[in-house]
């Protein structure tokens, strides 16, 4: 019996053991595996706001509609500028910056989000109370001093900034009250922005619609020019000004390289539109030397002028092109700037692409009669009238006889639209050649209320006609093939067909 005893209890001693052994193995594992302790932190290691505060450490905070001025010193101690302020009549605050560039405008809503930071600044944290080094914060030898002035001088702050805190999401500050403050970068940043953050670069009103993401000029621009000197191009187009024409053709003149309306559709297109693309962007440098200038070629540039209805106007220098960005600069403006929406094509435009090549005017509905002297000696005569639409009608109804004898609607119509098609071909110079005696065809208009307008086309060469109106010369060219074209037009009546479509 006592031997069975013994046995029970040796077998119970062996599972407790077995059982301590593998508390113990597992114990070693879960040590072996689990990361050694994080060391503490050195206190002679840099400072760093490492705490979230519990109450907001303000360093400045004021009403920014208070302020009266920011004033930023540099390492030196040297003033770098001020930025001061002025309420307007309208309750709005006009800012201004002191030294400034001359020819620049700057940026309203630039100031302002410095003004907001500048009246209310408060700190991420506080570092030190009232440390006796300050070296070890930077501020022994600030990087910037910034002072602000709010309600007519009434209340001053001046924050010291000093060395970028270990995380390098905020600098090391001081307001003067023995204290240190991690205060945050993107604060700091607006406070110490350059002269050079506060430039806009708006020198002429934007017309892109980024809802129908093109150009809409709706008629504003008054005055553009494009001139190419080392080209010999010069294109000069502006609006007409009230009186200026007795019955003028379009609203657009072209003092250069001729003088002649100008189509407005066109003109929009082709020239303005193209114009006013140019964005200035970016700033290359300021104060360029002659030797800047030329590597931007800007020392033989193109330049274009632009004017609008509301008195905005700005003349660009334009250098290298590139694709549609190039170096210019700004009248009275001594900077070099990046600009995109620049093209070539504003300097190789065609003038004969823009003018207004409509040598007679009148619409049908306002013309009784047009008589016809031909290159044959034949003398036709054309008598048209028109009634204005009726009911559901779209359009008036155009009614004519050629000789006396009824002709259709149709060549009425097309007749009529042949005359008013030969247009402009190109130009040439007033005076440079000598007209015959007689033109070759004659085309005299006469409108209902008795005015006429009588067109006189002269056979240059094969394939030209020099233009005069009411016996002035124009010192245009019409095409033969537009002539030829209204010529032709009598026979198909004559053989009692059907003029075509004039194209």
């Amino acid at each position: 019996m006592e031997k069975k005893q013994n046995g029970n209890q040796m077998k119970r001693n062996i599972i407790i053991a077995a059982v301590a052994l593998a508390v113990v193995a597992v114990l070693v594992v879960i040590l072996v595996l689990l990361p050694e302790p994080a060391e503490k932190p050195d206190p002679s290691a840099s400072p760093s706001e490492t705490i979230t505060p519990i109450e907001t450490h303000y360093l400045v905070n004021e009403q920014f509609t208070k302020l009266d001025s920011i004033t930023l010193y540099d390492a030196d101690g040297a003033k770098v500028h001020t930025i001061t302020t002025a309420s307007k009549d309208d309750g709005s605050i006009e800012y201004s910056i002191a030294p400034s560039r001359e020819g620049w405008n700057y940026d309203t809503d630039t100031f302002r989000s410095t003004a907001v930071n500048a009246s209310t600044l408060s700190a991420l944290s506080l570092v030190a109370e009232n440390p006796t080094d300050l070296s070890q914060y930077g501020l022994d030898k600030p990087t910037w001093k910034i002072v602000t002035s709010f309600d007519s001088g009434a209340r001053k702050y001046e924050l010291l900034v000093g060395a970028p805190t270990a995380l390098n999401n905020s600098y090391y500050c001081a307001n003067g009250d023995g204290n240190v403050y991690a205060v945050g970068a993107y604060g700091i940043g607006t406070l110490t922005r350059d002269e050079m953050s506060y430039r806009t670069y708006a020198f002429f009103p934007s017309y892109y619609d980024q809802d129908a993401m093109e150009v809409n000029t709706d008629g504003a621009i008054t005055f553009v020019r494009a001139l190419d000197p080392s080209a010999g191009y010069d294109l000069q187009v502006r609006k007409i000004e009230e009186g200026e024409f007795e019955n003028p053709a379009t609203q657009m003149y072209m003092d250069a390289p001729i003088e002649t309306f100008v189509s407005e559709d066109q003109a929009e297109n082709k020239l303005i539109n193209v114009a006013v693309l140019i964005t200035v962007n970016g700033i290359y440098i300021d104060d360029p030397t002659d030797e800047q200038l030329a590597e931007c070629g800007l020392d033989n540039p193109k330049e274009v002028w632009l004017k609008n209805e509301d008195g905005d106007e700005v003349h660009y220098y334009i250098g290298n092109i590139v694709g549609s960005n190039a170096y210019v600069m700004v009248d009275g403006v001594d900077t070099v700037l990046t600009a995109e929406g620049v093209y070539t094509a504003l300097f190789e435009l065609k003038y004969t692409d823009i003018m207004f090549k409509m040598l007679l005017r009148d619409n049908v509905r306002e013309v009784s009669r047009v008589e016809y002297d031909l290159p044959d000696g034949t003398h036709r005569t054309l008598e048209l009238s028109y009634a204005e639409p009726t009911g559901d009608e779209v359009a008036g109804t155009v009614s004519g006889s050629l000789d006396g004898t009824p002709i259709s609607s149709t060549n009425a119509s097309r007749l009529y639209a042949a005359t008013l098609g030969v247009n402009i071909y190109e130009a040439y110079e007033k005076g440079s050649i000598t007209l015959p005696r007689t033109p070759t065809v004659k085309v005299e208009v006469t409108r209902n209320d008795g005015g006429t307008t009588t067109l006189e086309l002269y056979a240059i060469n094969e394939r030209r006609y020099a233009v005069a109106l009411d016996g002035e010369e124009t010192g245009f060219y019409v095409h033969r093939d537009l002539v030829n074209t209204m010529i032709n037009a009598f026979g198909y009546v004559d053989r009692g067909e059907t003029i075509p479509r004039v194209q």
